[in-house]
């Protein structure tokens, strides 16, 4: 055999096998790799990008003093663009190819349940600062957890407020998902018991752009009010066809109508609208932060990426114990924080104890 050919010979199966072996990603003695999945473009990408945001101001802050043990903190982030089929497959790769002990995500709850059933068969923890449907709680698992309140609590409120202003007869139009049919039936549930009716009640579908059908329902039905649970650009879109269609009531939203996404498509339609957002956060070690935050991004951080901040330094604590698997669950459902947004803690099912919501209304 001529030389260069048994060199190539040789050299043939090194070369197919080196992307294979690259994917393997052996962990690093210097750096500790997580993953995140969050929509960091498309329609709910404000929510992404808040995470991203208070994630990366902790994981500077983190490195700066030394890092977990030494280790310097890496998050490889992934774009799902609120789309449940494009996270499952950046869980995939992250878990299989790059091989993190941990995501942090995502937004919509339809997308972090989507998610769930990889994170336990892989035993890698998924931890989420906004994905809110009371269908997460013990669907999700082990190794599942979460650090904004679950809509349970939201829902009562705002049935709450509904009784407090005389609204008897509500209607309610919903996204037709995990996060949307949770807060509805929540809603629906604690409204009945207060002595409530819902006579109209209307679906719609993600990315949704004409509702003029479903509130010409709602219109006929002649509720007392009408609660919206939508994400924001579809809020923005129902606030003006609302206003079109003369629906002369009064009109509740959820939390994400916290959103620029609905400033920005409602304009004047928004003006007096009542939602619920999370309680506000007004410690000293908020308004560090809240400075901190000013000072890298040119903006006041909003709740998400205050949650965020908190998850990432929570996440530090439980692995500066534990590397990965049922250890790092143990050590997390163990770990108790005091941050930004309060005590975070979690019970059995890896919620978060003792936050939760309040009103405003939209100037």
């Amino acid at each position: 055999m001529p030389k260069k050919t048994w060199i190539l010979s040789f050299l043939l199966p090194i070369i197919v096998l080196l992307p294979l072996l690259s994917c393997t990603r052996p962990e690093s003695k210097t750096t500790i790799r997580l993953g995140a999945i969050f929509p960091l473009t498309g329609d709910i990408a404000s929510y992404g990008k808040a995470a991203k945001q208070g994630i990366d101001l902790a994981v500077e802050q983190v490195n700066a003093r030394g890092g977990i043990g030494g280790r310097q903190i890496q998050v490889i982030y992934e774009d799902d663009q609120g789309q449940a089929s494009r996270a499952v497959a950046s869980m995939e790769k992250l878990q299989s190819v790059d091989k993190v002990p941990l995501v942090m995500g995502s937004a919509a709850s339809s997308v972090t349940l989507a998610l769930c059933p990889i994170a336990n068969r892989t035993q890698v923890i998924l931890i989420t600062p906004i994905s809110s449907s009371p269908e997460l709680t013990g669907k999700c698992g082990l190794f599942f957890f979460r650090i904004c309140p679950s809509d349970e609590v939201q829902a009562s409120i705002m049935a709450e407020w509904f009784k407090e202003e005389g609204r008897q007869k509500a209607a309610i139009i919903y996204v037709n998902n995990s996060w949307g049919q949770g807060l509805r039936e929540e809603f629906t549930a604690r409204f009945k018991t207060l002595g409530g009716q819902i006579v109209a009640e209307e679906a719609i579908k993600e990315g949704d752009r004409d509702l003029r059908a479903q509130l010409s329902k709602v219109k006929a039905a002649n509720p007392d009010a009408l609660y919206a649970i939508t994400y924001g650009r579809e809020g923005g879109v129902l606030l003006r066809q609302a206003k079109e269609l003369a629906l002369d009531k009064p009109i509740y939203g959820a939390d994400v109508w916290g959103s620029p996404e609905l400033l920005e498509t409602a304009q004047d339609a928004a003006r007096g609208v009542k939602i619920i957002v999370p309680a506000k956060f007004q410690s000293a070690r908020y308004q560090e932060f809240a400075e901190s935050f000013q000072k890298k991004y040119g903006e006041a951080p909003d709740t998400y990426a205050s949650y965020s901040y908190d998850m990432t330094m929570i996440i530090t604590l439980a692995l500066s114990s534990a590397e990965r698997g049922d250890a790092l669950r143990t050590a997390l459902s163990s770990t108790s924080y005091e941050g930004v947004t309060g005590t975070t803690r979690f019970d059995q099912n890896g919620d978060v104890v003792g936050k939760g919501f309040e009103r405003k209304i939209l100037p």
